[in-house]
């Protein structure tokens, strides 16, 4: 008889083997569940982390921004302010040329008398349109811009105290700004600091002296004005006046009556020029007009002249701008800035760029308003960070003109840029040194340890 093989189990159990896999089975899907939750939990954490560096930059950008457009606007105030007061310069220039040029014709009429009466003639009817015509018109404009209170005046108040308005509102605006843009890309909480201290950030500004405001209308504005307004008076008295002998004379007095209330203006001329009285040269000159009137006696359309016409008038640049009672300044960079929106700096003073540029540079906070837990597992996959995620990022607000050399409030091209946090350390350094506490080394440790941005 053939033997057959026993294919049971030593304990004659035949199916005990099956058992085995199911347990494996179980065990590695538990392992699995446990994996795919660490994996689910640890992308969710990570991923909320990159949002909140999101939200953190998205502050930080939008603050910055309004700083750099807070700057723009005041550039733009005080460019408002240098253009009136060239413009007011030029007015009264004119009209100080149409006083004085009545002398000046009358001078040059006499000088000419003796050669050429006609010519002589022509001055003196130049003179007489000069300080009638010319000057009433002139003196009209200038008494609405300069006047007191003048047009020209009032205006660049408006945009001296424009300027304060805007160094008070902005930096709050701006800590809006910061919290609105980060809330939108997921924070909780949010808020700025600059390389200056506790919120809210401040302008690195203050209102510098008007002297400063007269020599940036002479280097900006002025130098565009004279010429044109010099060609446009010439060509007035050509019309009016053809052919009009003096518009060459009236040149160089309209550029000494510029030059004039330039100097008033920045404090080194408060009165000047010198004059040359009708009544000085009136007996001589009346000799010649004498002789012409004699000559031309029954010409048919002449009128006699007669000396008295220009009225005691003298080739005198007396009187130029005086600044007001209370004066317009511009904001100027400082490297002290006040909370006091009306404070003043001395414009002379050199700054420091350096503490300038630490002052517009901008740092965010941003925390995550959502808790700790995991998704999967709850309080059993519980991440310890107490404060939930922070995140930072700085934003800078700076100049490419003249950049670290010599910035001003002149130029306006001030814009905004995200940039490493380099004022971490700083800024956290600054809060231990407040707070009286050892920085322990290097201040920025702790925050670079807390987030690497």
């Amino acid at each position: 008889m053939r033997h057959t093989r026993d294919l049971r189990s030593a304990d004659g159990d035949p199916h005990q083997e099956s058992g085995q896999v199911t347990f494996l089975f179980v065990f590695s899907s538990i392992a699995l569940v446990f994996l795919l939750a660490f994996i689910i939990n640890t992308a969710r954490q990570t991923s909320r982390k990159v949002e909140m560096q999101g939200a953190a930059d998205a502050g930080a950008v939008a603050g910055a921004t309004w700083m750099a457009r807070g700057m723009n606007l005041m550039v733009f105030d005080n460019k408002g302010m240098a253009d009136l007061l060239a413009v007011m310069i030029d007015v009264h220039a004119v009209y100080q040329t149409a006083m004085a040029m009545p002398a000046v014709c009358a001078a040059a009429a006499a000088a000419v008398g003796w050669f050429a009466p006609e010519i002589s003639a022509q001055l003196i009817r130049e003179g007489i349109f000069w300080g009638t015509t010319m000057a009433s018109n002139a003196g009209t404009v200038d008494q609405f811009l300069s006047g007191s209170p003048g047009v020209g005046w009032v205006s660049m108040r408006a945009l001296d105290v424009l300027n304060q308005v805007i160094k008070t509102t902005i930096p709050l605006y701006t800590e809006a700004q910061v919290l609105e843009y980060s809330q939108k890309n997921g924070a909780g909480l949010a808020f700025m600091v600059s390389g200056g201290g506790i919120p809210p950030p401040i302008f690195p500004v203050g209102r510098g002296g008007k002297e400063y405001l007269a020599r940036q209308a002479d280097n900006c504005c002025l130098g565009l004005l004279t010429g044109p307004t010099a060609a446009a008076v010439g060509l007035i008295c050509e019309a009016a006046v053809a052919p009009c002998l003096s518009a060459l004379l009236a040149y160089p007095v309209f550029m000494g009556a510029i030059r004039a209330n330039v100097s008033s203006l920045e404090g080194g001329m408060p009165s000047g020029g010198g004059s040359i009285s009708v009544g000085e040269i009136g007996g001589p000159l009346q000799d010649q007009i004498n002789k012409i009137n004699q000559a031309n006696q029954g010409t048919q359309g002449y009128t006699p002249i007669d000396i008295s016409d220009l009225g005691d008038v003298s080739y005198s640049l007396f009187g130029p701008l005086q600044w007001p009672s209370n004066p317009p300044y511009p904001m100027i960079l400082t490297d002290q800035p006040s909370w006091d929106p009306a404070a003043e700096v001395d414009y002379l003073q050199p700054v420091d760029i350096l503490v300038v540029q630490r002052l517009l540079q901008f740092l965010v906070l941003s925390r995550s308003p959502m808790d700790t837990y995991g998704i999967i597992g709850g309080n059993q996959f519980y991440n310890p960070t107490w404060l939930g995620w922070i995140t930072y990022a700085e934003a800078d607000v700076y100049n490419p003109v003249d950049w670290g050399v010599q910035w001003g409030l002149f130029s306006q091209f001030w814009r905004a840029k995200l940039a490493r946090a380099t004022l971490v350390d700083y800024a956290f350094g600054q809060l231990l040194e407040r707070a009286n506490l050892p920085s322990g080394g290097d201040p920025g440790d702790f925050m670079d340890y807390v987030n690497t941005h």
